[in-house]
């Protein structure tokens, strides 16, 4: 099978007097894109390329960066970045997946949503009781007993309402705290 999805769920989408009925699209078998040989040259983007490899260096050498990669549709972006996930896999880098919704199925904080789940190991076809637990057991592993643990539940979809209760300005100030920390405490386990 070339695609996996999650169980059908029923989503409140705004705009919408009904819940929709989606389902969530969760691999296109991942490791196939990382083992697929028979790549064709990619033309024309040296300097990115360049660029990208400097910047995977510099994280070896525990100075992070962040890569945005942005163009109209067609350019190449998502070939580029299958180019450079080779690349750094190639290196030793743990490559976890991730790509953002189409407008018309944003969930919150989608993309992160996917990279934590795949992060934390979470079993998308266990009942939610089982997902928490999982999750919360993750997290106890990784973080302790960490002052993050309600932004990053509230990126999974757990109920996390001392964060949703916080205002936008703090939940985004949290949001970035707890992936900060959370890569830091990554790193140090490399």
């Amino acid at each position: 099978d070339i695609f996996q999805f999650s169980k059908r769920e029923l989503c409140t989408i705004k705009g919408k007097a009904e819940k929709v009925v989606i389902y969530r699209l969760e691999a296109l078998t991942r490791k196939k894109w990382l083992s697929q040989q028979e790549y064709l040259p990619l033309v024309g983007r040296k300097y990115e390329l360049a660029l990208a490899e400097g910047l995977l260096a510099q994280a070896y050498a525990g100075r992070g960066h962040l890569l945005r990669v942005s163009g109209e549709a067609g350019i190449g972006k998502s070939r580029f970045v299958e180019e450079v996930a080779r690349t750094a896999h190639g290196l030793g880098y743990r490559i976890l997946p991730a790509a953002c919704e189409p407008f018309e199925n944003l969930q919150p904080y989608g993309l992160w949503r996917r990279l934590l789940e795949d992060l934390a190991g979470i079993d998308l076809s266990q009942d939610p009781q089982a997902r928490d637990a999982e999750f919360e057991t993750w997290i106890q592993l990784t973080l302790g007993l960490s002052e993050h643990r309600s932004a990053l539940r509230a990126v999974v979809g757990l109920p996390a309402p001392e964060f949703e209760l916080a205002s936008e300005a703090n939940r985004t100030l949290a949001m970035a705290a707890a992936w900060k920390t959370l890569l830091q405490e990554l790193q140090a386990t490399k």
